[in-house]
């Protein structure tokens, strides 16, 4: 059990959250690197590239490392 199941199980609500799976709610966040391999250095510079709220693109970073914009 992941650490997200977890906390959906002891809020009563892994039916729907807690899971990335066909069914369930997702909200989560991709950034630009790894936050545990990159270099303690380089971690100001990593930014989201997608953010996704209940399952659904909120926000993305163009290809070109523009500034993205929220879908709403």
């Amino acid at each position: 059990m992941t650490i997200t199941v977890w906390n959906a199980h002891a809020a009563r609500q892994e039916d729907d959250l807690g899971a990335l799976e066909p069914g369930t709610r997702a909200d989560l966040v991709a950034l630009s690197a790894d936050v545990f391999r990159c270099r303690e250095s380089r971690t100001k510079d990593i930014v989201p590239v997608l953010t996704m709220v209940g399952g659904a693109v909120a926000f993305t970073r163009d290809g070109g490392g523009g500034v993205g914009a929220w879908r709403g």
